[in-house]
Parts: C-alpha cells; structure tokens; sequence
C-alpha cells in the first residue's frame, strides 16, 4: 500500500513539474510486471531531470527491450540525451542517429542533440551543419537560441544567475544534497553543462556523510536570491542560500 501512494505522489509531483521531488517518490528497483510502459518512461524522465543519468538509462533500456514500436524511440532519445548530458559525446551521437534513421517523431529533438553533442566538443562546422538540417527539415519548429548564439559567434546575453570565476566567497545556492557521492557527482555536472560555477562540499551528520552541491558564489545577497528564484522556477524545486 506504501508504495501505491507513493506511486500516486509521483504521480502529483510530476503533473506539478517536481520532477526530482517524484523521482525519490519512485521505488529504485523498477517492478516491470506491477507498471505499464509510459509509467516507467515517467519514472525515467524524472530520474534524468534529477540528474540520475545512469538510473535513467537502466529505465530507458528495459523499455526498449520490451517495446519495438510505441515509446521506443523516446526512451532511445532519453538514452542518448542522457549520455550527453554525461559528456559521453560519440554515445551520445550514435543514439540520436539511429533515432533520425527511423523517422521518428522524436527525430527533430535528435538532430538538435547531435547539434549540441557537437558544439559541446567544439566542433562547430559540424554542429552548424545538423543545426541547419534541423531548421530546413522543421522550419515551423522553434529553433535553439544557444545553439544560434553559439553558431554565429555571439555570446548568449548576460544571465546573473552565471557567475564570475574570479570572485571567490560570499553567497551560494544549494541545488542538492545526497547521501550517495555518485548522485551529487550527477547533480554538479548538471549545472556544469549549464555554465554554472558549482562545487561540493562533504559533511557529517548523525554519523552520516552527505554531499552537498554549490551554484556560487555571487557578490551580494540579492543577485544570489534573484537567481535562487529563476533557478526554482526552471526546476521545480525550492533551494537554499549559503554564506561562506
């Protein structure tokens, strides 16, 4: 019954956009037989948002075993986005290649992942190239603003929450805190990818070691609120501030 409701909590976080708050609402061993397909791609998708990349990919590959047509191919896009986002870049493009071969409806969304795979290793010309496939095959589909700043050699516009690499103490957001070295490792290269200055700090407490992870510093107290609440707005979870 206790795992009912927590199934149905999940359920509720997830309509709410709280991914990472459902995601520990979901048992970690996944029961094939008590859930059906598009359950465990939600239980996935939320495992990927919490920065579980590795848990998302065990999930996403018992869907594709048991599943040749349907989701398939959007546990397959879940599988090589979440390669990406590992840094697992040639992965990565594999998956997304594959999925453009089949003329999936997820194949716009892998044509932008290889674009973005590629410009993450540098290699412009080549992401420049996917990019346009992207925009001549999909012209009504909005298109990637950083992959269009990016392409055409302009810097994305100032974002406060982005922080200079110079300053060295003051105020930090905390975006996590686990009990596992592995799922924090997830969460900082997260916010790595996203151009975030991060760290992790360890502590104890009731004799336990926990990790937490740092978006940090900023100068003074209001540039840090202001990106503490963009930050909660784009991932549905409520955070802390640190002063250090």
């Amino acid at each position: 019954h206790l795992d009912e409701v927590k199934r149905h909590l999940a359920d509720y976080y997830t309509a709410q956009g709280l991914n990472i708050t459902a995601s520990h609402m979901y048992p970690d061993t996944i029961d094939n037989a008590a859930m059906d397909l598009h359950e465990q791609y939600r239980v996935a998708l939320c495992r990927q948002q919490a920065g579980e990349y590795e848990s998302a990919i065990d999930i996403y590959t018992q869907i594709l075993m048991a599943d040749t047509a349907g989701i398939a191919d959007w546990a397959r896009l879940g599988i090589a986005d979440c390669n990406l986002l590992l840094g697992k870049f040639d992965l990565a493009i594999d998956g997304y290649k594959e999925i453009i071969g089949s003329s999936s409806s997820s194949a716009p969304f892998a044509l932008l992942g290889i674009s973005e795979a590629f410009l993450r290793q540098g290699k412009l010309d080549r992401a420049e190239s996917y990019y346009k496939i992207y925009k001549q095959n999909y012209p009504s589909a909005p298109g990637s603003l950083e992959l269009e700043a990016a392409l055409s050699d302009q810097k994305p516009a100032p974002n406060e929450g982005k922080i200079p690499k110079a300053i060295k103490a003051g105020y930090f957001i905390q975006v996590g805190v686990f009990s596992k070295k592995d799922n924090a490792k997830n969460c900082l290269r997260k916010f790595k990818t996203q151009n975030y200055q991060t760290k992790m700090e360890d502590y104890d407490e009731d004799g336990q070691r926990y990790y937490r992870v740092l978006i940090g510093p900023f100068q003074d107290e209001s540039l840090a609120r202001k990106s503490k609440a963009d930050l909660e707005k784009s991932e549905g979870e409520e955070f802390l501030i640190f002063i250090e």
